[in-house]
C-alpha cells in the first residue's frame, strides 16, 4: 500500500483502540502536553456591581491535536492511515503511559507534502472526555473483606465497578449512601456498574431489582459495608484524574 510495514521509530507513539501508529509507518516526533478539562460555572447577579460565579460538577471534553507523517512511495494509498483513524474509542499516549483517554470525536486531515514530495503529513484532531484513566494494569479486581475501606489515591471521584455474590436481598453502602438488590437466587453473582449506571448477571439486566444511588468512591478513603447473605464481594476502582 506504499506505507511503511513493520516500523519501530525512536520518536513519540500513539495507539488508537490498541493498535501503535508506528505499526503503519506513521512518525509522530511530538506529542503535546493534554490540556486540563474546562470546568463549567453558573454565574448569578447579586445586584449592580457584583456577579457570583459557582463551579459546576461538570466538565467540558478537550481539545487535542497530534500531527504525524508518513512517506510516500510511488503506490501510495492512505486508506490504511484513514481506516486507522475511523471510529475509534480509545486513544492512548507514549506521553502518558499508565493511562487512557476517552474519545468523543475524531477527525483527520491531511496538510500539503513537504520534503521534496517524499512526505506527507496528517493533523489529527480529536475531542476527548475530560479525565484521564488509569490502564488495566492499575485497575485490577481487588477482593473486599469486611470492615476494610477502599483508598482512591488519585485526584476525581471514581464510578467504580462491584460485583457480588450473594442470595436474596442484599444491601452495598459506599460511604453511607445504600445500593440494594432484590431477589437473588442462590449464589447469584452480579455486576453494579456505576458507569453505565447498570446492574446485571451474565447477559440479564436485573431492571426493577435495584434501588439507591450508584456508589462513587470519593479521593482518599471509603467506608464500605454490606447487609444480607453475601458471600463475596470484588471492586474495580475505575481511577481517574485530572
Amino acid at each position: 500500500m506504499g506505507i511503511i510495514q513493520n516500523f519501530v521509530s525512536d520518536t513519540e507513539k500513539f495507539t488508537l483502540d490498541g493498535v501503535s501508529s508506528d505499526t503503519l509507518g506513521l512518525y509522530c516526533d511530538f506529542l503535546s502536553p493534554m490540556d486540563m478539562a474546562e470546568q463549567k460555572y453558573s454565574e448569578y447577579n447579586l445586584g449592580e456591581d457584583e456577579t457570583l460565579v459557582t463551579p459546576d460538577e461538570v466538565f467540558s471534553n478537550i481539545s487535542y491535536s497530534i500531527r504525524f507523517y508518513t512517506f510516500l512511495a510511488d503506490d501510495y494509498n492512505d486508506k490504511a492511515i484513514k481506516a486507522f483513524c475511523a471510529n475509534k474509542k480509545i486513544l492512548t499516549l507514549s506521553r502518558y503511559p499508565d493511562y487512557y483517554f476517552k474519545i468523543r470525536r475524531i477527525s483527520l486531515t491531511a496538510t500539503d507534502n513537504s520534503g521534496y514530495g517524499k512526505r506527507i503529513d496528517y493533523v489529527l484532531t480529536l475531542s476527548i472526555a475530560p479525565f484521564r484513566y488509569v490502564t488495566a494494569e492499575y485497575n485490577p479486581q481487588i477482593t473486599l473483606e469486611a470492615g476494610e475501606d477502599i483508598i482512591n489515591e488519585h485526584s476525581r471521584y471514581s464510578k467504580p465497578e462491584f460485583e457480588i455474590t450473594g442470595t436474596d436481598d442484599i444491601t452495598l453502602t459506599v460511604n453511607g449512601s445504600t445500593f440494594s438488590v432484590e431477589g437473588l437466587t442462590l449464589s447469584q453473582t452480579i455486576i453494579i456498574d456505576s458507569v453505565r449506571h447498570i446492574t446485571y448477571s451474565g447477559t440479564t439486566l436485573l431492571t426493577g431489582k435495584t434501588s439507591g444511588k450508584y456508589p462513587l468512591l470519593n479521593v482518599g478513603g471509603n467506608t464500605i459495608s454490606w447487609t444480607g447473605n453475601i458471600t463475596s464481594v470484588k471492586y474495580k476502582g475505575n481511577w481517574r484524574d485530572y
